[in-house]
């Protein structure tokens, strides 16, 4: 579907839809081990990716008040 309107259009068809087939369909889309291995992939990409620019990693206060996701990010700047 490209849009809004393809989506009312599918909607018009669901009833001929196959039970099985969609459930084939969600078993092979949402496996574990294929989930598992998209999230790795998406994570090797954050990891090999820069970091955001110095205006978008801010300060997070924690409950001891230490800015931990700046302190986090000059960490990795010194380990990469």
């Amino acid at each position: 579907m490209e849009n809004t309107d393809d989506a009312v259009r599918a909607v018009e068809n669901v009833g001929h839809l196959s039970r099985a087939q969609c459930r084939a369909s969600f078993e092979d889309r949402f496996d574990a081990a294929r989930m598992a291995a998209n999230y790795e992939r998406v994570y090797q990409r954050l990891l090999h990716s820069a970091p955001p620019p110095a205006y978008a990693r801010g300060s997070v206060i924690s409950r001891n008040g230490a800015a931990t996701v700046t302190r986090r990010w000059r960490a990795r700047e010194r380990i990469f």
